[in-house]
């Protein structure tokens, strides 16, 4: 169960203390480890400039795009999830 909602999250990810913003994408992605959840999918995402539209202009600490990287790996483990794995990859 979700103890946090959307706009709690979103808080915390859009603070300016990239410590924070690192626990919230890996402390989710370890809780949900194997599930592929959509929107912890989604929310790591936008967080890896790889994955976004080239039109899309996002300033990203680079400590936080790898952990959205590791946390998508935690949150895809053991899925044999071939598209999320290349994406990873690249």
């Amino acid at each position: 169960m979700d103890t946090l909602q959307p706009t709690d999250i979103y808080q915390h990810l859009k603070s300016t203390h990239d410590a924070t913003a690192i626990g919230m994408l890996l402390g989710r992605a370890a809780s949900k480890i194997g599930t592929m959840d959509d929107h912890d999918t989604r929310t790591l995402c936008i967080h890896i400039p790889y994955l976004l539209p080239p039109s899309l202009s996002i300033d990203i600490s680079l400590s936080i795009q790898s952990a959205a990287v590791v946390g998508a790996g935690l949150l895809y483990k053991g899925t044999s999830n071939r598209l999320m794995t290349e994406m990873l990859l690249a």
